[in-house]
């Protein structure tokens, strides 16, 4: 991948095979951090798409630092919009969202080589931990995701997500703290850190 200033470059003259290069070159980063804000292959393949759509539809307005951050911060920016126009609608009536999240992300988990039993015997706790992280309110779910899952440091987090690193460390902190209460009150005993189960989980 050619080095963010000649990138930069090459955007700027309107280079038009510097498309095809970065989807290339981002395409799986990207679809992973969808899928593990939605937990949902359909949500994942929408919000990869609106994604890669207003990033290419805004390519002059990259500010040549790092590609993969600004990406996913339109990715994180899409997901909120969604899940406002979702809110605004679920306050009118017009959607349902009485689903079962826990056998939903246990059927994705599948779906990435875990058999249902691999499930059922060995991956509970994994299975209701990826659960709870997907009910935290988004502000704290979004810097698990991106502390955690894409492996992201406290200054790429917060770049990503537009806040200063010490919200980041707070809401980090506040986030574990909050599943390991409810893990504990699931397990009657979380018998490791949380940052260690974290870890553990998605790496």
């Amino acid at each position: 991948m050619p080095e963010q200033e000649q990138l930069l470059s090459r955007i700027r003259k309107g280079d038009k095979k510097i498309i095809q290069e970065l989807v290339e070159e981002y395409k799986d980063d990207l679809y992973n951090l969808c899928f593990r804000m939605t937990f949902s292959r359909f949500e994942a393949d929408d919000l990869f798409q609106k994604t890669w759509e207003k990033a290419i539809k805004n390519i002059s307005r990259f500010n040549g630092k790092s590609f993969k951050n600004w990406l996913y911060t339109i990715c994180v920016n899409s997901h909120r919009d969604v899940l406002r126009k979702n809110q605004r609608l679920k306050r009118l009536g017009g959607i349902d969202f009485e689903k079962n999240k826990d056998k939903e992300i246990a059927m994705s988990l599948a779906t990435d080589g875990l058999t249902t039993e691999d499930i059922a015997a060995k991956n509970q706790t994994k299975v209701q931990l990826v659960s709870l992280v997907n009910q935290l309110p988004p502000k704290y779910k979004n810097v698990i995701v991106m502390h955690y899952f894409q492996e992201l440091s406290y200054e790429e987090t917060a770049a990503v997500l537009e806040i200063p690193q010490g919200t980041v460390k707070s809401r980090l902190n506040t986030a574990k703290k909050k599943l390991t209460n409810q893990l504990s009150e699931i397990a009657d005993i979380c018998d490791s850190p949380m940052e260690e189960r974290l870890y553990a989980e998605y790496s």
